[in-house]
């Protein structure tokens, strides 16, 4: 599996979100990479899980995909300190509020 970085989305709760392309088998997915200090998450369309026969996480190569993503996306410290806040109405997307 083989990824690109598309767009670093923005920040929320401290952590970035990165908009990546998945290309597995010659197809491509979008997927969402958010990570901050000592957490990372990775979230996949339904549509390559079903490729794959497997949730991302059981994939037999998932540590190394993770492994690869963190080593390309920019450290932690430098996103923090250069990646503005997620906007969400720049990608139309509603969020319920924190009561």
């Amino acid at each position: 599996m083989e990824f690109d970085i598309i767009e670093y989305m923005g920040q929320v709760d401290g952590g970035v979100f990165v908009l990546l392309s998945m290309n597995y088998r010659g197809k491509f997915f979008e997927s969402i990479f958010y990570y901050k200090e000592h957490k990372v998450a990775l979230t996949i369309e339904k549509r390559l899980e079903e490729l794959l026969g497997c949730k991302i996480e059981d994939y037999a190569d998932y540590k190394n995909l993770m492994l690869s993503i963190i080593s390309k996306v920019l450290p932690y410290e430098d996103a923090k300190n250069t990646i503005g806040e997620f906007d969400k109405n720049h990608y139309k997307v509603i969020f319920n509020d924190k009561q």
